[in-house]
């Protein structure tokens, strides 16, 4: 990190990118790719995400972030930024606008909140454990609960709120007109979920053995997020961006079957012509995929 400080100030680690730009040239990198930069309480590194449209003080500044890619695209280098979809820091507006907010209200809608079992409604919504450990339910003031699938302070939003889709599409919008040239999707299998049945304590939040091929786990690996995606492609055909015509690729991050892993890539290359790079983890078993997406082989075989 501090090869990156502009200066020697570490509240300038974006600048300090742009000023060490020949240095990662002469390296032959032909792409940077940004953990999330976003302004955060850094609960997990930044993956708790306060405001999708900023970057972090601490890090430098929207100007900063525009003198980067300039200086990255002038010397051929394309810029990959971390979209996290999944969930917002509980600092985020909107979740604190749902927590003042009264149940059923449309602050609410946005994130996953669920009354209680129990008499009193003091038992969780489900048995899961978070995937970083302890109960994926926390209950505020008024008794209701909210998931999150990872630490208390990255509530999950509601993909199935329309409100949720229009906000991310702006935001990979406003990325876009930006300059970035991709994006890598964080828990890019875990936005759909099915929490309207009978059956959800005998599934695992934690991925284990109950992930299943035919996208009827709750939770992970649902066939919804191919819809997702293809209006993120929808919305963002090769932009013409404010610097410059490019057009856009995504890449995911996950840990998922392969038979998602196929569809995912399958899908989306086919719908748009485009390339869709894919950063996934899956288990041994799945290995032998087929897919039509050259520019997904070329990144295998170079990673």
């Amino acid at each position: 990190m501090a090869l990156f400080a502009a200066n020697n100030s570490f509240g300038r680690i974006i600048a300090g990118i742009t000023q060490q730009m020949d240095y990662l040239e002469r390296l032959g990198i032909e792409a940077i790719w940004l953990s999330p930069f976003y302004p955060s309480p850094l609960v997990d590194g930044g993956y708790d995400v306060a405001d999708y449209c900023d970057v972090d003080p601490r890090l430098g500044s929207l100007d900063d972030c525009d003198d980067m890619v300039a200086a990255a695209h002038a010397r051929g280098i394309k810029v990959i930024v971390d979209i996290v979809p999944n969930h917002s820091s509980n600092q985020h507006p909107w979740f604190k606008a749902a927590l003042a907010a009264r149940p059923g209200s449309p602050e609410r809608a946005r994130y996953i909140f669920r009354d209680g079992r129990g008499e009193h409604g003091e038992l969780p919504p489900t048995n899961w454990n978070a995937n970083f450990g302890g109960p994926a339910w926390t209950r505020v003031a008024d008794g209701q609960w909210y998931l999150h699938m990872f630490t208390p302070e990255q509530p999950d939003f509601v993909w199935s709120c329309p409100e949720v889709h229009a906000f991310f599409c702006d935001v990979l919008t406003f990325w876009s007109d930006r300059g970035v040239d991709g994006f890598r999707i964080d828990v890019a299998h875990g936005l759909a979920k099915d929490l309207d049945r009978d059956d959800l304590d005998r599934w695992h939040l934690a991925e284990g053995d109950d992930m299943v091929d035919d996208g009827t786990h709750p939770l992970w690996d649902r066939n919804e997020v191919h819809e997702i995606y293809r209006e993120w492609r929808r919305a963002m055909p090769c932009r013409k961006s404010r610097r410059r015509a490019t057009t856009r690729f995504r890449s995911t991050g996950s840990y998922a079957t392969g038979r998602l892993m196929t569809r995912t890539v399958n899908s989306a290359s086919a719908a748009r012509g485009r390339p869709f790079c894919l950063s996934w983890r899956f288990r041994a078993r799945h290995t032998c995929i087929r897919v039509r997406s050259s520019a997904f082989l070329r990144w295998l075989m170079s990673s």
